[in-house]
């Protein structure tokens, strides 16, 4: 989020955990964004509604890796890796979870669990044109933003350039209404919860990175699947920081 007078949203992300390399799964576009800005704002979801966030972090102590320079668009690659200060990172665990990157990557090919039934799919992310009018609050500034845990349909469509991507199609519950566009959910996490017939949680998996919006009515997301995360970025990471993945 970019701190102004006016909060804007820049884009979604999802918290990763490496070993000692801690840090921000999102798009490179988001990214891109995101390196032009001289300080910026995180929030966290979920959270207490009541609870004020005030989270920031300079640029300079961010660290980097991506794929993708753009123009971006659907073909993408459109994918980065935004590391953060370990400070940061205890600061942001204590209302948030972190995802074990090596967990993921080891779970994210291997079939359904045993115990599993069934599989529910669902892409998480801000969604810009849901974020209230800044207001004055004791002295702040203050705004709303609010996340949608977006339950959907996922299909594997053409890889292009040596990347996998999925095609995401929303399912709203009868009576809900979806954004008219999905402008802040860019870089957030494709997920896969696996359920038992009591509907009981049984295993997440982060199965790749939203990146893109389809036009029109039916608006789809396009998404960054496993093999780019888990092969092609990972190997990216652990070119650049050899010593500590």
């Amino acid at each position: 989020m970019r701190l102004a007078a006016k909060a804007e949203l820049l884009g979604s992300g999802t918290l990763i955990d490496a070993g000692s390399v801690k840090g921000i799964l999102t798009a490179a576009h988001v990214l891109q964004v995101i390196l032009r800005e001289r300080e910026i704002g995180l929030l966290e979801f979920p959270v207490r509604m009541e609870q004020s966030q005030r989270l920031r972090v300079e640029i300079r102590y961010l660290d980097h890796v991506h794929m993708g320079d753009g123009p971006f668009g659907e073909e993408g690659p459109d994918l980065a890796f935004l590391r953060i200060p370990i400070t940061l990172a205890e600061a942001l665990a204590a209302n948030s979870s972190f995802a074990n990157f090596e967990k993921q990557a080891a779970s994210a090919f291997a079939p359904a669990p045993l115990e599993a039934s069934e599989s529910i799919d669902a892409v998480l992310g801000t969604i810009g044109e849901w974020k209230e009018p800044v207001r004055d609050v004791a002295n702040l500034r203050v705004t709303t933003l609010s996340g949608l845990h977006n339950v959907g349909v996922v299909t594997e469509i053409e890889a292009l350039h040596g990347f996998d991507r999925y095609q995401f199609d929303p399912l709203p519950e009868n009576g809900f209404r979806l954004p008219v566009s999905y402008g802040g959910t860019s870089g957030g996490g494709l997920w896969r919860a696996y359920t038992n017939n009591e509907k009981h949680l049984k295993q997440l998996r982060l199965l790749g990175v939203a990146y893109f919006q389809t036009g029109g009515i039916d608006r789809k997301i396009i998404c960054h699947g496993p093999k780019s995360v888990y092969q092609a970025l990972r190997a990216q990471m652990y070119e650049k920081w050899p010593r500590e993945l």
